[in-house]
């Protein structure tokens, strides 16, 4: 079932179906361009389907280059741009027919990372500066921490986890959402830890916690502040700051040291500070 804005597709006749595709654009992998046009005719071939008028056409081909950086470039050919022009021709193209959701499949992939970061960029100007809902389908996590809004796993056909991003990196459900977040953020003991890393505890070892810090929670002196309260003392095993979508994101591992009741209640003012805890295991006291 394909439903967009409220509307069944697979229910549509086709030339209803025709009618409801030109509110979609497509942004393809491998840009998709005939070779034979130029960039102006590339992006002007979807209004000429729809019968536009040759100066409509020009004044909204000339204003789309303009958008996407390509006001010098609508008598080159594809052979003549680079892999980012080409994917900003393709962009062009999508918007041409005014849609108001715009799919982009995998848009990035076949680009270098600095590339990549300049049509996000543009997809995230284009969708502030026109209103267009963007559906993004990758496989890179970069992309998702730096334009989503929200995310959603899809494994074998199903969705399996849906979140905002802030919350999906923070607060991830399922197992292969985990190993796609351990994938792009730093969050692991490093190798020398790891190994004496004890699952039961001991009167020689201490906790060792993985806290998840985000917005406010990430400026705030908390783990000064717990060892104060506490009389606990924490040595920090690893940390992460990232910027997930303009929201700060930050993955602390700690090893906290004291008396047990003051350890467990340490343990019990981060989670009522609403920082996700998790107990990874014990770590003898010599080992930092």
């Amino acid at each position: 079932h394909v439903k967009v804005d409220g509307q069944s597709l697979c229910d549509l006749s086709p030339s209803a179906l025709r009618t409801s595709r030109r509110h979609i654009g497509m942004i393809f992998q491998h840009f998709n361009l005939l070779s034979l046009r130029t960039v102006f005719d590339n992006i002007a071939f979807p209004l000429e389907l729809t019968g536009m008028s040759k100066d409509d056409i020009h004044q909204k081909v000339t204003s789309l280059l303009d958008l996407v950086g390509l006001e010098n470039r609508g008598q080159h050919y594809p052979s003549e741009l680079s892999g980012g022009q080409k994917q900003r021709v393709a962009i062009a193209r999508a918007l041409a027919g005014d849609p108001k959701v715009l799919l982009c499949d995998e848009a990035t992939s076949a680009l270098d990372p600095q590339t990549s970061l300049s049509i996000l960029n543009l997809l995230e100007q284009i969708r502030d500066q026109l209103g267009i809902t963007i559906l993004l389908i990758t496989h890179d996590m970069q992309v998702i921490k730096h334009i989503c809004d929200r995310v959603a796993i899809l494994e074998h056909g199903k969705i399996i986890e849906e979140n905002t991003v802030a919350e999906f990196f923070t607060a991830a459900k399922t197992d292969i959402a985990k190993e796609f977040i351990a994938s792009s953020i730093r969050q692991d003991l490093p190798k020398e830890l790891a190994q004496r890393l004890q699952t039961e505890s001991t009167d020689k070892n201490a906790p060792v916690i993985r806290l998840w810090f985000h917005d406010e929670s990430t400026s705030q002196p908390i783990i000064a502040g717990t060892c104060q309260r506490f009389h606990v003392d924490i040595n920090i095993l690893q940390a992460n700051l990232e910027y997930i979508h303009h929201r700060p994101v930050g993955i602390m591992i700690i090893k906290i040291e004291g008396e047990d009741d003051n350890i467990n209640n340490a343990i019990k003012h981060l989670k009522a500070l609403e920082i996700k805890t998790e107990q990874l295991g014990y770590i003898t006291h010599h080992v930092i």
